[in-house]
């Protein structure tokens, strides 16, 4: 398992946050869920190297009808400006997902995941509700 993994493993414990791993030969990932008034997503955090190299993603965080595409791009570059901390993007099978890399330069990638999962948390209805709204 990566170093920037077991930071996070240490962070999420010290803060009670389930979670669970998975480690391969390129790669280690925390995969913790959000479950929140209107939705329930996982969010990964992805380390490919013994730096802190560490990716965040939210896969298939809404699936919409291909007719509500532009409307579903108008929202997201919305987000995008307002919510630096988080990208969101539209992916090929017409899904809404979320990703944050974390700079190389990160002191503790483990404070770091736990802020980003407190916004996300903090966020998912807002991002929810706003996203069902142009996809009904």
């Amino acid at each position: 398992m990566f170093k920037a993994i077991k930071a996070i493993c240490k962070v999420f414990d010290e803060n009670d946050i389930k979670y669970v791993t998975e480690t391969d030969e390129d790669s280690s990932t925390v995969i913790t869920g959000i479950a929140s008034e209107l939705t329930k997503f996982n969010v990964l955090f992805i380390s490919e190297s013994d730096d802190n190299d560490v990716a965040m993603r939210v896969y298939d965080f809404i699936s919409f009808k291909p007719k509500k595409l532009t409307n579903v791009l108008k929202l997201i570059n919305r987000f995008n400006n307002e919510y630096r901390y988080v990208r969101f993007s539209v992916d090929e099978d017409n899904t809404v997902s979320l990703s944050y890399d974390f700079m190389m330069s990160c002191k503790d990638p483990g404070e770091t995941a736990l802020e980003i999962f407190l916004r996300l948390y903090q966020g998912a209805d807002e991002f929810y509700e706003q996203l069902m709204k142009i996809i009904r």
